[in-house]
């Protein structure tokens, strides 16, 4: 499930990216299914690549999806106090760190992303420009449905992605309450020196598929 969630992510990012520069807010469930095709075939074209060199799909995630990812945004979010308290140094380490883990977490598994796994959601009522969810389910390889949801907000720069909500646990909440009881025992500082060796915390609901 691990590897499924992750290339998930990278298709959200680049369908995001197509349309970050419209003038007008659109339906996120709507855009995310007419893009979704698009996307897909242009992992078909890399899948070969992706398996053969772990780097290429780190080049694939910083392309499209790391750019549209509200990294200054969620750092905000999951230090909470910790930011407030931060000097400007720690803050850009902090960033840089947490920005080079989700770099090398999302790109493995993204050649086994396939449309058969993925359904969207219509969406519910108005999209919010501060907060909107887009309910998927992911299929595990058993077949078992999986519900994701999607937060994202609306920026100049179109949407992008800050939380993800896997079977009702958030990514947020969750690095929040590991990042605050580290900053607690530890330090900022320790926490910044773990994330820039390469030690991330493991994101909730991404344990292995075991079906």
């Amino acid at each position: 499930m691990t590897r499924t969630i992750r290339s998930v992510l990278v298709l959200f990012a680049a369908v995001f990216a197509l349309g970050a520069n419209a003038r007008e807010m659109q339906d996120p469930a709507k855009f995310v299914e007419e893009r979704a095709q698009a996307i897909l075939a242009a992992l078909d074209g890399s899948r070969e690549a992706i398996r053969a060199d772990g780097k290429a799909a780190e080049a694939i995630v910083e392309r499209e999806l790391l750019p549209y990812i509200d990294v200054d945004y969620i750092s905000r979010l999951v230090l909470g106090q910790h930011w407030r308290n931060a000097s400007e140094e720690q803050r850009k380490r902090f960033q840089a760190a947490f920005q080079n883990f989700l770099l090398k977490s999302y790109g493995q598994g993204l050649a086994d992303f396939t449309e058969d796994r993925l359904k969207v959601m219509p969406l519910r009522g108005e999209p919010d420009p501060r907060r909107t969810i887009v309910q998927t389910q992911i299929a595990r390889e058993s077949g078992q449905p999986v519900p994701v949801a999607f937060t994202m907000r609306w920026t100049d720069d179109g949407w992008k992605l800050f939380d993800v909500i896997i079977e009702g646990i958030s990514y947020v909440r969750n690095y929040r309450t590991d990042f605050n009881s580290e900053v607690q025992q530890r330090g900022l500082d320790a926490l910044i020196e773990r994330l820039e060796k390469g030690q991330g915390p493991e994101a909730p609901g991404m344990e292995k598929d075991a079906s």
